[in-house]
């Protein structure tokens, strides 16, 4: 269900209809929580700025906002609920792009296991005799595959 309006204001009304329409779509209770509170976030900014009315102008600045406050993927996520929203009302035009994000291929060094890490996981799993355990994290540090991996090994 959409409705287009051609005064795009985020109001309490449209809000509670679009939350309504999300449950009916089986979200679950802690997504629900999640899309009200960013979009209330996005509620207080637009009052902060003088009026709750949508335009692009205000969108991307809101998005900027974030930039300044949130990590990249906390950004596209208050986005995509935002897109969400303006979709449901039938605003496709206000729409934002999300953050493009560059995956990493490799972890922070200090996520990595350290020599001593691994010495102690493998020892632990000899001392307590679960030998495919130790095989497994052997496996998994010495040629570096996932998990989901491991059954083709």
């Amino acid at each position: 269900m959409t409705m287009t309006e051609k005064n795009p204001v985020l109001s309490q009304k449209n809000v509670e209809r679009y939350l309504i329409w999300l449950r009916e779509q089986e979200c679950s209770q802690a997504t629900l929580q999640k899309y009200a509170h960013d979009l209330k976030a996005l509620g207080v900014f637009l009052e902060e700025n003088g009026s709750l009315r949508l335009t692009k102008t205000s969108l991307i600045a809101w998005k900027e906002k974030l930039i300044s406050l949130y990590a990249p993927s906390s950004v596209n996520a208050m986005l995509a609920v935002a897109n969400g929203y303006l979709r449901y009302m039938g605003w496709n035009d206000l729409i934002v792009r999300p953050l493009k994000i560059q995956r990493s291929l490799f972890l922070e060094e200090e996520k990595e296991l350290t020599r001593e890490e691994y010495v102690r996981l493998v020892r632990t799993a000899q001392r307590q005799e679960k030998e495919r355990l130790s095989l497994v994290i052997q496996t998994i540090c010495a040629t570096g595959i996932r998990v989901s991996e491991l059954k083709f090994i």
